[in-house]
């Protein structure tokens, strides 16, 4: 695998341009020995069988092509891999740049390469996998028949799941939250349309007598009484509150007729989220116009939407038979989290050498370059400025990435540099975010590293992105600097 992989993205033998830059023709791409040995421990040659385990692989080491020989490994021995990072943009650029080693295999159809939104949805939507229960289509047909919705148990006996940074899946965005699916009631659009434009005039009694409720309950035989008053009653109250319900970050695409939020930790768009009725009230409001009211697009959009099952994120790694993963900062988590992994049933733990001698962080700097600040919350956005004008504001300009915790900080930041008069004489930040196409997002980290370059990012961008200084005279200046501001 190693030497398929070599031959197909050397420059000297393929003719491959790796990561936009000019290679030396006589150049060979091959893993180094902490990859390799990383790829045997987790496929567990130095113990008797494959074990749940994490494996640690110093940040900026390889991970992911380690976790991608490893996927082809495990998909050459039969089993379906599906390997799971935090980004949906580190995720996409993974997959591109391993398809052509996949596709020699003749097993891309057994690796996938999901973020954990998008994971969970493949489980509970329509268009999952062959391995999971398609539970929508299940209870679409209860509405339809009225019979009884079938049990199917998942069989994940040669499913393997690849945690890439596996301490991310225990932030505050993953780990407790639940991932909720609702099933679409046909023939429901007049009914939301007629509780949109007439807040003041849904009485439930009422309601139940006009044509297009009854229409409801024609076309699916399925539907209860109760079940309908229940899902006519949420929606109701929805309406009633949403003109003071601000709405999350999202983007309207009138063309294509479709709202698509952004996920608040790594600033992309992200189709799978929902909000329930807030999400089809905003559809309402942004296609009220009358050539939207036909589209069949906005009536399968705009319809009832009772729940019908949920899925916690933190119970993904139990739809596997074999949990891996690779991570940096194994050594660095909270003993709660620690705990957490036992519910995981992670057996081993594994920690590996550097292959590169690193220098430490502060070695041969002043200490102003390495300190902490604390500074008041008022401040803060003022004293980030600041520093961004002593890095670049000099006769000997440096580059600067200014890292902020998640997308709405960096928005807000970003919003606010353009009306102060402290950031005249700046250059025009720009932002990092998995909103971006795959060709400018790789041309801004590109530009991140020239000198007098300002770059605003989020956290999830601090690990798998790699900004390479090839500047000589930003490298004699000092380099670029990280400024954290969380």
């Amino acid at each position: 695998i190693a030497s398929l992989w070599t031959y197909s993205t050397s420059p000297g033998v393929s003719g491959a341009d790796y990561d936009g830059q000019a290679q030396d023709p006589g150049a060979l791409r091959m893993p180094h020995a902490t990859q390799i040995l990383g790829i045997l421990c987790l496929l567990g040659v130095d113990h008797s069988e494959v074990v749940n385990q994490l494996v640690q692989i110093k940040t900026g080491e390889g991970k992911s092509i380690a976790l991608g020989f490893t996927a082809a490994m495990l998909a050459c021995l039969g089993f379906n891999v599906d390997v799971v990072c935090y980004s949906s943009a580190l995720s996409q650029r993974d997959e591109s740049a391993f398809a052509p080693l996949f596709e020699k295999l003749n097993k891309q159809g057994k690796i996938h390469y999901r973020d954990f939104y998008s994971l969970v949805a493949g489980v509970m939507e329509d268009n999952s996998s062959e391995h999971f229960p398609k539970i929508q289509q299940y209870y679409n047909s209860l509405l339809k028949t009225g019979g009884q919705v079938p049990q199917t148990a998942l069989n994940k006996k040669d499913r393997v799941i690849l945690l890439d940074e596996v301490d991310v899946f225990f932030s505050e965005s993953y780990y407790g939250q639940l991932y909720q699916r609702s099933f679409k009631i046909e023939n429901s659009y007049d009914l939301l349309r007629h509780i949109w434009r007439h807040p003041d005039q849904v009485d439930l009694a009422t309601l139940m007598q006009q044509n297009f409720v009854k229409s409801i309950m024609q076309s699916n035989p399925g539907l209860t009484k109760s079940m309908l008053e229940h899902e006519m009653r949420q929606a109701i109250y929805v309406r009633e509150h949403y003109k003071d319900s601000p709405q999350p970050e999202h983007q309207v695409n009138e063309q294509e007729g479709t709202i698509v939020y952004i996920d608040p930790v790594s600033g992309g768009p992200a189709p799978s989220i929902s909000y329930g009725y807030y999400t089809t009230f905003l559809y309402l409001e942004k296609f009220s116009d009358e050539r939207f009211k036909a589209s069949p697009e906005l009536r399968n959009r705009v319809c009832l939407q009772p729940l019908c099952g949920g899925l916690l994120y933190s119970k993904v790694p139990q739809l596997y038979a074999i949990r891996l993963g690779m991570t940096g900062t194994l050594s660095n988590l909270t003993k709660q989290q620690e705990e957490l992994l036992g519910q995981f049933e992670i057996k081993r733990k594994t920690f590996l050498p550097s292959t590169y001698k690193k220098k430490m962080l502060n070695e041969g700097q002043e200490f102003g370059d390495t300190a902490t600040r604390v500074v008041p919350k008022a401040g803060l956005y003022k004293e980030i400025a600041n520093e961004i004008k002593r890095i670049v504001c000099t006769p000997t300009p440096r580059a600067i990435l200014v890292i902020m915790e998640d997308n709405p900080a960096l928005l807000d930041f970003g919003k606010w540099l353009l009306d102060q008069d402290v950031v005249k004489g700046l250059p025009q930040a720009e932002r990092i975010t998995d909103g971006l196409s795959p060709n400018e997002l790789q041309s801004r980290i590109f530009r991140a590293t020239r000198r007098s370059a300002v770059t605003l990012v989020t956290r999830s961008y601090g690990r798998g992105t790699d900004f390479v200084c090839r500047d000589p005279r930003l490298a004699d200046n000092g380099g670029g600097p990280m400024l954290m501001t969380f």
